[in-house]
């Protein structure tokens, strides 16, 4: 009996590991599950792009992430990575949590 408990809870480790590494994965690449829409990254950017270029440093200098994918390990830290070559060299980025941004 105890065999079985033991193997149920490490299944069921797994899959939540697992489940939490898809979840964020198809907020960055929405194709991997069927979806025909931009990736977070790419959405950022589109919404810097659509406001006057005076003000896309100030934007890109406070990006903000909160809700609760934003608590994910290694979240914050994707997203910089992934908006830094959509992103203009000579702008700054800055990408954080509310009390780290303002």
């Amino acid at each position: 009996m105890s065999c079985v408990c033991l193997l149920r809870s490490a299944l069921s480790s797994r899959v939540t590991s697992r489940l939490y590494s898809v979840v964020p994965e198809a907020l960055f690449h929405p194709s991997d599950i069927g979806l025909t829409q931009a990736g977070l990254s790419e959405v950022v950017t589109q919404a810097v792009n659509a406001v006057p270029k005076d003000l896309r440093g100030m934007l890109l200098g406070n990006v903000v992430l909160a809700g609760g994918c934003a608590a994910l390990p290694g979240f914050r830290e994707r997203l910089e990575a992934d908006l830094r070559p959509l992103v203009p060299s000579e702008e700054a980025l800055v990408v954080g949590r509310p009390s780290t941004v303002l």
